[in-house]
């Protein structure tokens, strides 16, 4: 069963909207977003449809899916309502930037009997968790049908996503989308980007084509860690020592074996006989250390006895040995 809607957008009240649907069927609500003077509301506001049942007050929280966004529609699947009371109805939205409660009123359950229509989309639920001072990079793969991807190509598709403060709530950032194969795409947020986000938000993935929008997938967003403190760079003399054998550090040298491009062991002593822990013990992944041209990310760092052991890319030695001034440093 289809339901029309139409809703004109207010920023002083919401728009009334009661339902009368079939009891025990599902439903699909259409709504048409309309400005105040009667055109459509030509952007997605990322709507979302709230039931409050009035037997037993529990909210379910549905999405709208934008189903031909420069002419302001979006559609819900309501699943089959049961409660003889009804439930309270809510849609919000995001205009401007800004959320906005967009609609209310009721939707009540009557006597019905007949068959149920089937959805005709489902929006994927994908919760994602990210890690702060580490870059985001995800694959996306689209498909057609099963084993049948879908052409962006040919079907003039473009692919976006966001970050948003909460499920229709106002957005924090985009993500960056490149495209990698006819039905791939991949989905990134810079380290920064991601240490700027609360810890617990919501995004959501969108298809673009002619006529308008839908949202593939959705779902919280969970950001952990802690966000790496600043770090002024700090410039230390080493006698930087590049031979065949992997072994302990003298005081103030750095060993970069030619058989372990990956590992450098820095003394815990530089080669003004200073200690360096306080600047080393500072070290996590992601840093830089610099000898000369060269310049090191730290992929993982541990201390051990006298010397910290240092895994970096790229796998490289620097060109100059002796006596050096290296650098470590955090990207901003």
């Amino acid at each position: 069963m289809i339901v029309e809607r139409t809703i004109v957008i207010n920023r002083i009240e919401p728009a009334p909207c009661s339902l009368r649907l079939p009891s025990g069927m599902d439903a699909k609500l259409d709504v048409t977003f309309l400005t105040q003077n009667g055109t459509p509301y030509g952007s997605d506001v990322a709507a979302q449809l709230s039931l409050t049942t009035r037997s037993d007050d529990v909210t379910s929280v549905i999405s709208f899916a934008a189903t031909d966004m420069a002419n302001g529609k979006a559609r819900a699947l309501i699943p089959a309502q049961s409660d003889p009371n009804g439930a309270r109805l809510r849609i919000a939205g995001t205009v401007a930037g800004e959320p906005m409660l967009l609609a209310i009123g009721t939707l009540l359950p009557i006597a019905f009997a007949g068959l149920v229509d089937p959805p005709v989309d489902v929006i994927d639920t994908i919760d994602l968790t990210m890690n702060r001072n580490e870059d985001l990079l995800m694959d996306v793969k689209l498909w057609a049908s099963d084993d049948v991807p879908y052409d962006l190509t040919a079907n003039a598709t473009t692919i976006a996503a966001a970050v948003y403060a909460t499920a229709g709530g106002a957005r924090l950032v985009p993500m960056s989308v490149t495209v990698l194969g006819s039905n791939e795409v991949r989905l990134s947020l810079t380290k920064n980007q991601v240490n700027a986000l609360p810890n617990d938000c919501w995004w959501s993935l969108t298809a673009g084509f002619a006529g308008g929008t839908t949202t593939l997938a959705q779902g919280d967003v969970t950001v952990s860690g802690v966000q790496a403190p600043p770090f002024t760079p700090v410039t230390l003399p080493y006698n930087y020592t590049k031979q065949a054998i992997l072994v302990a550090p003298a005081s103030g040298q750095i060993i970069h074996c030619d058989n372990a491009l990956d590992i450098l062991r820095i003394s815990s002593i530089d080669g003004n006989s200073n200690s360096a822990t306080g600047t080393l013990n500072q070290l996590i992944v992601g840093d830089t250390i610099q000898c000369g041209a060269t310049v090191w990310s730290v992929v993982a760092i541990q201390f051990v006895t006298n010397y910290y052991e240092v895994t970096i890319s790229p796998a490289s030695q620097a060109a100059v040995s002796g006596t050096q001034s290296i650098t470590f440093a955090r990207p901003s």
